[in-house]
């Protein structure tokens, strides 16, 4: 599991699960949070308080300059639902890149503010990660690389329960377009798999490089650039085809988005204005003016 990836989504994540209580989740995130990093790095009693505070820090910073964002955001998106339209692959693009934007400046700060933590990781803990990195490939390999037929199944499971969060049930013609898609754009486990060690490979060489940071804003910046790091890819091949395939996706989003039916419209319009409400209630606020784009 890459845990500063975690961290990055948790927030949003605990939302986003459906948990009984959003607001009990979403106060509680710093101390869900610190539990998951004490598992992976068995963290000592200092480090466990500097990190308390630090989440705690972030928490306050993603209520008061995130949340209200994504709310407006989402409301603008839900606007442009209110009559049928056409929607365009560039159009999803652009939607990507605004949240992806918005990510990166949340990475920012957790990496600003968790320089403190990073200086004092130690070689124990270190290792502590790699064991734990070896045991989530060898669950990998036996999920994916062993038995690629079920791989498949599970892949085709995860893209339909995606869209339908958002749509609701799909449509035969949604599910033959869908099917198209995945056996016209097949995944490789392997190339994935070497993926996953490669960025791992380059946390650990980031926490190897902790006693050499002389202040903790080192440590913030070399963190930075590893979240950079995760939006592009470390494998060459990856690096490669992904961008064609990323195109390809959002022209299928697009597709499945133009010929929706209208039930599946107004629960997509339904979802996005839930969400926003929700995001709003957590940061006790309404939308700000401020916008992430244009709807």
């Amino acid at each position: 599991m890459r845990w500063i990836s975690r961290l990055i989504a948790a927030l949003l994540a605990l939302i986003v699960a459906g948990c009984s209580s959003v607001q009990l989740a979403y106060n509680n995130a710093p101390f869900l949070l610190q539990y998951q990093l004490d598992r992976y790095l068995d963290l000592d009693d200092e480090q466990e308080r500097v990190l308390r505070a630090q989440l705690v820090e972030l928490q306050q910073w993603h209520k008061s300059h995130a949340l209200p964002l994504y709310a407006q955001t989402l409301r603008g998106w839900a606007q442009t639902l209110s009559r049928a339209r056409t929607f365009t692959a560039q159009e999803i693009l652009d939607k990507q890149a605004v949240l992806q934007d918005e990510a990166l400046a949340f990475g920012q700060k957790a990496a600003q503010l968790l320089g403190p933590v990073i200086v004092t990781l130690g070689p124990t803990q270190r290792d502590r990660l790699a064991r734990r990195f070896e045991t989530s490939n060898r669950e990998y390999a036996q999920e994916f690389l062993n038995a690629p037929d079920q791989g498949r199944s599970e892949r085709r499971e995860r893209f339909v329960k995606n869209y339908e969060r958002w749509l609701g049930p799909l449509s035969e013609e949604q599910l033959t377009l869908l099917d198209q898609w995945l056996d016209t754009h097949p995944n490789n486990p392997a190339l994935w798999a070497a993926e996953r060690q490669a960025r791992q490979q380059a946390l650990l060489n980031l926490i190897a490089e902790a006693p050499q940071f002389e202040t903790p804003d080192e440590a913030s910046l070399a963190l930075n650039d590893y979240l950079i790091s995760l939006t592009s890819y470390q494998t060459p091949t990856i690096q490669a085809r992904q961008q064609e395939r990323r195109i390809a996706l959002a022209q299928l989003s697009a597709e499945l988005l133009n010929i929706m039916t209208d039930t599946q419209r107004k629960h997509l319009q339904d979802e996005l204005l839930s969400y926003a409400a929700d995001f709003e209630s957590l940061a006790g606020t309404t939308a700000t003016s401020r916008k992430l784009s244009s709807p």
